[in-house]
């Protein structure tokens, strides 16, 4: 059974979200394809504490939350 700590440590908080959209965008800009945006953020989260071992579940969910940021992000286009 995995505790309530381990679990927590593969959320992020809104303010990490964004960081990382932002990362991606001031990288590769707002036509990043959904593969590439992928295996990009997967280098990003090998370094982060907590998520550098995630499992292929927990990482589609974080991949797919982060997936739809960068979108709703790329077309507001701040």
């Amino acid at each position: 059974m995995k505790s309530q700590k381990s679990s927590r440590l593969r959320q992020l908080t809104r303010d990490q979200t964004d960081m990382l959209v932002r990362i991606i965008r001031e990288d590769s800009g707002d036509t990043v394809t959904r593969p590439e945006f992928n295996d990009s953020m997967l280098l990003i989260l090998e370094n982060i504490a907590g998520l550098e071992a995630l499992s292929i579940r927990a990482s589609t969910r974080i991949l797919g939350r982060l997936w739809k940021e960068y979108r709703a992000a790329c077309q507001s286009r701040p």
